[in-house]
């Protein structure tokens, strides 16, 4: 088993504040962190893998304890493939809790060596979903407190270019 590594999982469809300021958290709680930028079949991403990939690799620099992977495959084989133990997962409001936990739930039964920490989002962020991002991108809702400058560019040219 590796001490003090952990693993934070997302789709980061796109990467917001929230998304960042877990990584931050994180990075001080453990000795290492693996971001695993996922691709969920299930989901329909507007940002490429690689683009998503490239994102966080970015936003994570600052972070020396932080190493950015991009992984297709459940996030437990990961842990059981690296040894890490912790799964780490943002909560923003109670609705997530139910869902989050059900998830914990599932993992811990295809990986018993697993477990999940909830690291509860930062309140100025606690509302703020990549989903939301999105939509209100494509309604002209200013997005500059919710996410980098540059994933708003990307976002806008992504919804311009389907249209």
């Amino acid at each position: 088993m590796k001490e003090g590594f952990a693993i934070f999982p997302g789709s980061f469809d796109p990467p917001t504040y929230g998304h960042l300021n877990i990584v931050e958290r994180a990075s001080r709680i453990f000795k290492h962190v693996d971001v695993l930028v996922s691709t969920n079949s299930q989901k329909k991403s507007l940002f490429s893998t690689q683009e998503r990939y490239q994102l966080m690799e970015k936003y994570c620099a600052p972070y020396a304890n932080v190493n950015v992977i991009s992984w297709r495959g459940l996030i437990v084989e990961y842990a059981r493939e690296h040894d890490i133990r912790v799964i780490i997962r943002g909560l923003r409001p109670l609705s997530d809790f139910a869902y989050e936990f059900e998830l914990a739930a599932l993992n811990y039964q295809i990986n018993n060596n697993v477990e999940t920490l909830f690291i509860p989002t930062a309140t100025k962020y606690s509302v703020l979903r990549s989903s939301s991002l999105k939509e209100m991108a494509a309604l002209g809702v200013g997005l500059d407190a919710m996410a980098p400058a540059e994933v708003i560019d990307m976002l806008h040219e992504k919804l311009a270019a389907q249209k």
